[in-house]
């Protein structure tokens, strides 16, 4: 399973990484352009405004899957630590089973919005079609790392424990 989770982050995750790494560069370039545009010079670009909106979106798209493949996702686990081993176990099976049906659900709809979204942004033109696309693309991260976390649980808790 270890071969498979390298594998995975290679192919998916790392380029994500470095995306996001670039993401973050071009949105600071672009607000701080902004700035010094519209208030230093008094010569505001609505440009700036657009793009750095859609830089945001993705950027904190693929931001949530890198935070879900490191487990920094904020959460509530205070009954999950509370209940005894085995029981613990299931119960890290469940919420990966929730994660997975939360994000299927947002990979479809997802889908359904950028087939059906024939509008534009105003002033770049770029069609919310191809913005939008992010929603499923972040999805498809978050299912195959939830799946990666799955099978790896169910398989702990099912391998014998010596006492």
């Amino acid at each position: 399973m270890k071969v498979i989770t390298r594998i995975v982050d290679y192919i998916f995750f790392k380029p994500v990484e470095f995306l996001v790494i670039i993401l973050g560069i071009a949105m600071a370039s672009v607000v701080f352009l902004q700035v010094v545009f519209r208030y230093l010079m008094e010569i505001p670009f609505g440009w700036t405004e657009e793009l750095a909106r859609v830089l945001l979106l993705v950027w904190a798209m693929l931001g949530a899957a890198l935070a879900y493949r490191h487990d920094r996702h904020m959460g509530l686990d205070f009954l999950e630590m509370a209940l005894p081993g085995k029981l613990r176990k299931v119960m890290v099976i469940f919420r990966r089973l929730l994660v997975l049906a939360f994000c299927f659900f947002l990979f479809n709809a997802g889908i359904d919005l950028t087939q059906n979204l024939r509008a534009v942004t105003p002033l770049l033109m770029i069609p919310l079609n191809y913005v939008y696309i992010i929603v499923p693309v972040s999805m498809g991260l978050f299912i195959i790392w939830a799946l990666i976390q799955l099978i790896e649980d169910v398989i702990d808790l099912f391998k014998k424990t010596t006492p």
